[in-house]
């Protein structure tokens, strides 16, 4: 009996099925933007660059999202009182994509130089002293925090902080010695054109006053490769967060065919297969299409390729079964979850 089991099977998968392609239901997302950024903390110039960077910060969330494949993305607001945040926008959506924009900050990181008994390129003003020399690097900060939002329940489904820091591009030529260490050893012009933005981040930020304070030199870095690099970090931020989200968003398909009934068990096929996670054993809810809002049961899967799975009905609702009905072509199977390919059931 197993053996015939198996072979009817293998002649539905193999013989039985017409080419079908996989076409899950898209999920709308209402994507929010909120900076949450200290401007009074950034140089002139990232204060004057934040809008865009902001603006390409949302640009880049959308093309991360929609390389999913199953997204379609809407623009929305919020408002926020005591970090409590209210969703509004126009259309229908499945959920609030919410990202929060913590940081995009200059910063310094420093390096300590040593010269092993070598003569070291250049020794500055400890020439003499000290066999090490502390120099700080321009960097910027980024901090992004992406909540998933269901708007119905009022609940965040999933969220995630992602930090990054890189070193930005600098010129070894161009610096500023400690004006507390060595008083009056920095050319006036580089004075005049570089140390008021320090002395800014030094009086908002605690950390980088005290990794100048301790800093023999400090490079400069140019407004335009500050910006780049600020960009490229939210850029990569965003990028990670894609597939989480994709993972914690209900995955919905369609009975495309009813299958001839193998061993007393109702079979179906399904719009979607293993490239969207479904793997054997995997249980599906089961509803009628809109707009009836009717639960039919649940589904089990069987066997799947590529963009195809074969599943059994696993339960009915009970007022169906009394009136003698089963699954339809074309109900709505889901998973609350989408589920990962890499997951054994």
């Amino acid at each position: 009996m197993k053996k015939f089991f198996a072979t009817g099977m293998t002649s539905l998968l193999l013989a039985g099925w017409e080419p079908a392609a996989a076409q899950p239901r898209t999920c709308t997302l209402g994507l929010v933007i909120t900076d949450r950024v200290d401007l009074a903390g950034l140089p002139d110039h990232l204060q004057a660059q934040h809008p865009l960077l902001v603006d390409d910060l949302r640009e880049k969330m959308r093309v991360s999202l929609a390389q999913v494949g199953r997204f379609q993305i809407l623009n929305w607001d919020a408002t926020a009182k005591e970090n409590h945040y209210t969703y509004y926008g126009s259309g229908t959506i499945d959920a609030v994509v919410h990202v929060i924009l913590h940081r995009a900050n200059k910063i310094f990181r420093n390096q300590v130089i040593y010269s092993y008994g070598t003569a070291p390129e250049y020794k500055g003003p400890q020439e003499g002293g000290l066999d090490y020399e502390v120099v700080a690097l321009p960097a910027i900060s980024a901090r992004l925090e992406v909540r998933l939002v269901n708007l119905q329940k009022n609940i965040v489904l999933w969220s995630a902080l992602g930090d990054s820091t890189a070193i930005v591009p600098y010129d070894g030529r161009v610096f500023i010695f400690n004006p507390r260490k060595y008083p009056g050893m920095t050319h006036p012009q580089l004075i005049r054109d570089y140390l008021a933005d320090l002395m800014r981040l030094q009086q908002t930020n605690r950390a980088v006053d005290r990794l100048l304070d301790v800093a023999d030199r400090w490079f400069i870095s140019r407004p335009i490769n500050d910006l780049q690099i600020a960009q490229a970090l939210l850029t990569s931020l965003a990028k990670s967060f894609s597939g989480a989200l994709d993972l914690n968003l209900p995955l919905e398909g369609q009975i495309s065919a009813l299958l001839p009934a193998e061993q007393g068990m109702q079979l179906v096929r399904l719009n979607i297969g293993a490239q969207h996670g479904l793997v054997p054993r995997l249980r599906l809810e089961v509803w009628r299409p809109l707009p009836a809002v009717q639960k039919v049961g649940q589904v089990e899967v069987m066997q799947v390729d590529s963009t195809t799975a074969v599943a059994r009905l696993k339960g009915l609702e009970k007022q169906l079964r009394k009136r003698g009905e089963g699954l339809h072509l074309l109900d709505r199977v889901i998973s609350p979850k989408r589920p990962s390919p890499s997951v054994q059931w």
